[in-house]
């Protein structure tokens, strides 16, 4: 992508100062903590005079919603959660800090971007320590949007800018050039690439009831009980190792609790299907986003949801195992003590009449098309991005008309960035001289809404972190523990 330049003429001069940014690996994606690199190019026509360079790294958030027609309003925020600064020696500068033409003056630079923002990025309240911890994971590229308007973006960008103090009293600085250029992030994370206990537990998984009936007296023939869980995260494939597609697998557990001496049902296919959402929100978030708050609140809250089909397969290899129900016993044949609440409530409902269940489990490879779309799951202050597995399972009763019945259920996946790291040569920048001092913050313009004949400004008024009470907890003070430097170079210099 070419850089976005702009320049202007010096005091009592006619020609222009000439900026530009050169990445060393052009087009590359680059990965958590791996090392970016490059140079600044500056060249004049005439001697410039100038005060600094200031050569940054820099992440930020924007999102866009178009308001209904009655307001005709645009509404927006942005969020710069991550600006790294690159340190110039003062011997580097050219003589009196004076640039001649003839010469092309280089400024090279390097950064790392972290796993884990400061936590000053986000300075918003949050309901519970772990929005906090979400929100200060590093987001990828992103960048979505239709055809009249982006809708959402998250970009991070090389900025470099040539200023000058003005020769009057005033401390007014005047910026003489200013360049970006654009660079693809893909966040990878160390403890990513397998599920904690709670997310194995509560999250990714899913459970459906079903009743199967007659299809003339709708009798019920039986109970269709299907749990469904994701083992581990879907990889996105490295920048280093481009492949064409990605797998996973799909665990499913089936249970059939007979009425009426009925056999288990005989299952033909299953019809994956991926659902990727993207959710988008004009205020910061103190909750995870999900649709049913999108369409509680189209105001400040936007959604814009992808489906993409996937290859089906057949299942009809499945084998019951049929098992005798001990007397006076009414639990599920799912182990209980590992599932949430709601999955042992639902294996307490009556079972089978004639004294006998069925159950069967089988495990499902997915395979999916590796594409610039399939970008990690995350969630920010203002965006998120989260996957789903639907499930459509088409069977059949025996001892029935042949009629071919559906059952549906959706599993939520994640997906991860996968670990390749590049050597971090112990020449670049300490960690404290490339994170600034002062905190990001949300710039929002100042708009305002209509609804029922009442108005309010949506700036956000921003908080200080310090003053939460959540700092004195051990959580807090443990989140506020940044880790050096040597220890982002230690951890990238292990073995792969």
């Amino acid at each position: 992508m070419s850089p976005t330049c702009n320049s202007r003429t010096g005091l009592n001069m006619c020609s222009a100062l000439k900026l530009s940014v050169v990445l060393n690996s052009p087009g590359q994606r680059y990965s958590t903590d791996e090392r970016i690199e490059g140079k600044v190019l500056i060249t004049v026509d005439a001697e410039t005079k100038f005060s600094e360079i200031n050569i940054s790294l820099e992440g930020s958030s924007r999102v866009n919603l178009l308001q209904p027609i009655t307001t005709q309003l645009e509404t927006g925020a942005s969020h710069m959660f991550l600006r790294l600064k690159q340190h110039i020696d003062e011997v580097n500068y050219p003589a009196s800090r004076v640039f001649r033409p003839g010469t092309t003056y280089q400024f090279p630079y390097q950064f790392v971007i972290p796993e884990r923002l400061p936590l000053k990025s986000c300075s918003h309240e949050s309901k519970h320590t772990s929005i906090r911890q979400a929100h200060t994971e590093t987001p990828p590229t992103l960048h979505l949007g239709n055809l009249s308007q982006s809708l959402c973006k998250i970009k991070y960008i090389i900025r470099a800018d040539v200023s000058r103090q003005n020769s009057d009293l005033s401390q007014n600085v005047q910026t003489l050039a200013s360049c970006t250029k654009t660079l693809h992030f893909v966040p990878t994370h160390e403890k990513g690439v397998s599920f904690s206990r709670l997310e194995q537990r509560d999250v990714y998984r899913s459970i459906i009831v079903q009743e199967v009936k007659s299809q003339w007296k709708r009798q019920t023939l039986g109970r269709l009980e299907i749990l469904a869980s994701t083992l581990q995260p879907i990889q996105v494939p490295s920048p280093c190792f481009p492949i064409h597609a990605v797998n996973t697998h799909v665990a499913l557990q089936l249970r059939f609790d007979s009425f009426r001496d009925t056999l288990p049902p005989r299952f033909a296919k299953i019809h994956p299907t991926l659902k990727q959402s993207t959710l988008f929100s004009t205020k910061p978030q103190d909750d995870y986003l999900c649709i049913n708050n999108i369409i509680a609140d189209q105001i400040t809250r936007g959604a814009h949801i992808q489906v993409r089909s996937l290859p089906s397969q057949t299942i009809s290899s499945i084998e019951w195992t049929k098992h005798m129900l001990p007397h006076h016993s009414a639990s599920s044949s799912f182990d209980q003590s590992s599932q949430p609440s709601s999955v042992a409530e639902l294996g307490s409902s009556p079972n089978s009449t004639t004294g006998y269940y069925y159950t069967a489990s089988v495990m499902i490879p997915i395979s999916l098309s590796s594409s610039r779309d399939l970008v990690p799951t995350f969630h920010s202050c203002l965006v998120s991005r989260t996957y789903a597995l639907e499930l459509r399972l088409s069977y059949r009763v025996l001892n029935a008309p042949v009629l071919q019945r559906m059952i549906t259920l959706e599993v939520p996946v994640k997906v991860v960035g996968a670990r390749t790291l590049n050597k971090i040569s112990d020449t670049l920048p300490s960690y404290s001289s490339i994170t600034p001092d002062e905190p990001s913050h949300f710039a929002s313009p100042p708009m305002t809404y209509y609804i029922e004949g009442k108005s309010w400004n949506t700036e956000y008024p921003g908080t200080v972190l310090q003053e939460s009470k959540w700092l004195s907890s051990p959580e807090g003070r443990q989140a506020c523990i940044l880790p050096t430097y040597d220890e982002v170079v230690a951890r990238s210099a292990k073995p792969q």
